[in-house]
């Protein structure tokens, strides 16, 4: 049969095209310069505070242009001072005149010296008991920032170093300075060093600490530097502290340093894609599951300079990014039951779950925190070898069951923790591909439901009717034998969206698999999704047709239940007491766009649908 478009179907054809082409440039990547470990210059005659006067406050922005050029191109970066907990800025006793403590740039001031302006050297006091300050960068393509949004044009710089300097105290006690980073390659310290490292899981960060309380004046000394080396680097944060009381200096330093002699070691590194330039796998995704990396059993090892001791495996994601809600999961490919093993990603509070993998016992914690998400994969008992953390890599696959999933991307942060370091951050981005698919029919719903009396109701909706005669309903009891239990013809209608339905008596118990089969003219066929129908839960209720236009079916099981309508605003604009069975609600004084129906039973905690009106 060949496909006949609606009246309207060229211009939203080529609307979702030029949708679609948008998304594969913007899901292609940032660009990517080599800082090839040269100087980046954080000057104060390139510093522009664009919110806030000074910097030095929680939410204010900075901007700095031209902190390098590199082939060709100048390069600006953003530094948004995040948090600043138990202290404030201050400037050093001495302070030369016009400078600022957000980022001192005189050489000398009260026990300090040899100070250069290109270095971001921020300068506090902290209260009884210490405190931090927490600064993100982010390096833009020059000229590209927006006063508007407060943001730029994201790049990748690639190797980049940063020397942080004077980590020691004030001579107060307990007056330890502390700078914490994540996503580096290798850190040097010297032979002789004062500071020690741990791994801060709060800030997901590697914390290096100095081992004295003993301020040195001069703030290059080797023994209170570390430096860390980053393959590429694009957004990243870093914090600065001090367990102690009083004064504390601190002084950035992005480039190679002063020459010195160390001891450097390599960190373990994860590329999700090891065909391709970068550590990052882009994926189209389509009804179908998506592997987190690019495969397995092709010899390619995505986690490399391993110690063989990995801690855990570290999944985060901005939480609204789910659109979906738990339709959206990662999957363990090959575990024990890919039903009950399935984790979902809709969570909003913490939780853990287990799974088995090939013999290997693990947990996941899940938590969410500042409208971010975190999974944290680690084995049940010590800690997983190269091999398991391989595998659990390419076992984990995403999928989105959601009948209509929201056309955004998803991006997914992904990082391995050894002992105190993890992996530079890579990514798992995931573009929906199905928009501009032409089937026979277009789908819209389909849902099944059946009652005590073993009466099963099964409505499908669809849209885009061309040389339809009528839809067979099959039933499966493994999801791979098919039987068909009824056909219902196709109805006459002008209207862009029709609705079916089919109600048939049989005992069902357990799981249970429907598909609608529809049927054109000369012969062809097409499928709908496959729905499970799982008698265990059918204490839940169940509204249909969704999206719907005028008249709303919703099923109760007992006396005492309600809904509420509310709309995007957050209003009731519906009441409706319930009786047991199927209840008929009129909408159709409701206007246009999507809804909230909030169920509730008598002592019970209300359930959650969402309802498209047409």
């Amino acid at each position: 049969m060949k496909p006949i478009l609606p009246k309207d179907a060229k211009p939203r054809f080529w609307g979702m095209l030029l949708i679609m082409n948008l998304m594969v440039l913007f899901s292609q990547g940032q660009a990517v310069f080599n800082a090839n470990f040269g100087n980046l210059h954080f000057l104060a005659a390139n510093k522009i505070h664009k919110v806030g006067s000074n910097g030095s406050a929680a939410g204010n922005v900075t901007l700095y242009t031209n902190v390098i050029t590199t082939g060709g191109q100048a390069i600006d970066c953003i530094v948004r001072t995040v948090a600043l907990t138990n202290g404030s800025f201050q400037l050093p006793g001495s302070a030369a005149v016009g400078t600022i403590p957000f980022d001192y740039s005189s050489a000398t001031g009260s026990g300090m010296s040899a100070n250069q302006d290109r270095f971001f050297a921020p300068t506090f006091t902290f209260n009884s008991g210490g405190g931090s300050c927490d600064f993100e960068f982010e390096f833009i393509l020059g000229g590209s920032y927006h006063n508007s949004t407060n943001s730029g044009t994201p790049v990748i710089l690639q190797n980049v170093r940063l020397n942080s300097y004077d980590i020691d105290g004030n001579g107060g006690a307990n007056s330890n300075q502390f700078n914490e980073f994540g996503g580096f390659s290798s850190f040097t310290v010297s032979n002789s060093t004062n500071i020690d490292n741990f791994y801060n899981a709060t800030s997901g960060l590697t914390n290096f600490i100095s081992n004295t309380t003993n301020n040195n004046a001069t703030v290059t000394d080797s023994i209170h530097r570390v430096q860390v080396e980053y393959g590429q680097i694009s957004k990243f944060n870093i914090k600065v502290g001090s367990q102690g009381s009083g004064q504390a200096y601190f002084f950035l330093d992005f480039g190679n340093g002063a020459s010195w002699t160390g001891v450097t070691t390599s960190t373990p590194v994860l590329d999700l894609n090891t065909t391709t330039a970068g550590v990052d796998n882009q994926v189209t995704i389509c009804g179908d599951a998506k592997r987190l990396t690019n495969g397995a059993g092709d010899g390619n090892i995505n986690l490399t300079n391993s110690s063989g001791n990995v801690d855990e495996l570290i999944i985060s994601f901005n939480t609204a990014s789910i659109f979906n809600g738990n339709f959206e999961a990662f999957y363990p490919k090959g575990s024990n039951s890919l039903v009950n093993d399935s984790i979902k990603l809709g969570f909003s509070s913490s939780s853990s779950q287990s799974f088995t993998l090939s013999g290997v016992s693990f947990v996941v914690q899940k938590s969410v925190s500042g409208g971010t998400s975190t999974l944290r994969f680690s084995k049940s008992s010590g800690t997983l070898t190269t091999a398991q953390t391989e595998m659990l890599l390419d076992s984990l696959h995403y999928v989105n069951t959601a009948q209509h999933p929201d056309l955004a991307n998803r991006t997914f942060n992904v990082t391995v923790r050894e002992g105190s370091f993890t992996t530079p951050n890579a990514r798992f981005i995931l573009s929906e591909g199905c928009v501009l698919t032409v089937l026979p029919v277009r789908w819209i719903g389909v849902q099944v439901r059946a009652n005590n009396k073993n009466q099963v109701f099964v409505n499908w909706q669809v849209a885009d009717e061309v040389n339809n005669i009528g839809y067979h309903v099959e039933m499966s009891h493994d999801g791979q034998a098919w039987m068909d239990i009824g056909y219902v013809s196709a109805k006459p209608s002008t209207s862009n969206q029709v609705a079916y339905d089919l109600t048939f008596i049989k005992k069902l118990t357990g799981l249970t698999f429907f598909r609608i089969k529809q049927m054109d003219i000369d012969g062809k066929f097409s499928y709908s999704w496959v729905k499970k129908l799982d008698m265990a839960a059918q204490d839940d209720p169940f509204i249909w047709p969704n999206p719907v236009s005028n008249g709303l079916n919703i099923s109760a099981k007992e006396n005492n239940c309600k809904i509420q309508v509310v709309n995007m605003a957050g209003h009731i604009v519906k009441t409706i007491l319930l009786k047991p069975g199927v209840n008929q609600v009129d909408i159709s004084n409701l206007t246009k766009g999507m809804y909230t129906v909030r169920y509730t039973i008598e002592n019970g905690d209300p359930k959650m649908f969402r309802m498209i009106k047409q």
